[in-house]
């Protein structure tokens, strides 16, 4: 019996709570790691949740947690960023600060009281830049726009760059900005982009191969495939390995990939020819920027400050990546 007196006597160990929209998603993965390792450098221990891609099972789980959080910072990867107003709401009931990463929730939600402007931050990557990178990776590899017409590239020889798009989901704004920023800046380099397809695929490889599979059934003239991750531009290229012939080179059958993020896979694909190139989504930087916030509040210290790669706005603080490529 007095065994099993001990633990109520030890310290309670620090812990803080970590909510995720899935954990079947490469980048994520690798993030949730980064997270829990800087924390664990601390000594904190994270409490994780899973959503599966459900906001009300997230809702749940966040609702549980509330009351007995002690008002320490949570750290939530949203699954629907246009349910982050309720959130917050339930939040500042409980004067708990919020540490949103990667997931973006809209300003407007963030600064709708003055305590949430107050303790509503966002950590995440500059992904206006990772879509003006991919469409600089595609510049370098056709040579420029005036180098593309009538080259081997332009397969149909009309002088358009015919684009084919794999997207996350429709309301994620990385998706969003990875998309229009990539196209944008096509454009501005002189080519004349002809947007043939734009796909759906929520981030995930499997919905990447079955899109490519359905894309090349239609016969599409793509000249150029941009996806918003790695794991969709993976699953690309392993349909297309599928269908390859025997005795040409992959780049000569079909055409150029660019991804985003930088995984393990991506890098992968890029080493062995089936990608030209991926933009690095720092997962280590925000983990490090997220770890660094929620000191400052626990301690009321002052918010700390970062390098040139790290773009602040108010509570937005966002990492800018790095291109990838032969």
């Amino acid at each position: 019996m007095p065994f099993l007196l001990l633990p109520s006597c030890s310290t309670k160990a620090e812990t803080a709570q970590l909510f995720l929209y899935t954990d079947n998603d490469p980048f994520m993965d690798s993030l949730a790691s980064r997270i829990e390792s800087t924390f664990k450098e601390k000594g904190i221990s994270l409490i994780s949740h899973n959503a599966s891609r459900k906001q009300s099972l997230q809702n749940s789980q966040f609702v549980s947690i509330l009351q007995d959080n002690d008002k320490k910072p949570v750290l939530l990867n949203i699954y629907d960023r246009l349910s982050a107003n309720l959130l917050i709401e339930k939040a500042e009931n409980e004067d708990t600060p919020l540490l949103f990463f990667n997931r973006e929730p809209l300003l407007s939600d963030t600064e709708n009281t003055a305590w949430a402007k107050k303790n509503v931050y966002y950590v995440g990557t500059d992904a206006e830049y990772e879509g003006q990178a991919e469409a600089e990776i595609a510049a370098d590899y056709f040579q420029n726009a005036s180098s593309f017409k009538g080259s081997k590239f332009d397969k149909n020889g009309d002088g358009k760059l015919q684009v084919a798009i794999l997207r996350g989901e429709l309301s994620h704004q990385d998706a969003l900005s990875r998309t229009k920023y990539s196209t944008d800046t096509l454009r501005k380099l002189g080519f004349d982009v002809d947007l043939i397809k734009v796909a759906y695929c929520d981030w995930q490889e499997e919905k990447g191969y079955e899109e490519m599979r359905k894309m090349m059934l239609e016969g599409a003239n793509i000249e150029l495939l941009l996806s918003n991750n790695d794991a969709m531009a993976v699953g690309a290229v392993r349909y297309l390995k599928t269908i390859m012939k025997e005795g040409e080179s992959f780049s000569d059958q079909f055409f150029p990939i660019i991804g985003v993020d930088g995984t393990e896979q991506g890098k992968k694909c890029l080493e062995e020819g089936y990608m030209i190139g991926t933009v690095f989504n720092d997962a280590t930087a925000q983990a490090e920027i997220l770890s660094a916030l929620y000191t400052s509040i626990v301690t009321k210290t002052e918010k700390p400050t970062f390098g040139d790669n790290v773009i602040v706005n108010g509570n937005f603080y966002k990492v800018k990546g790095t291109k990838i490529h032969h």
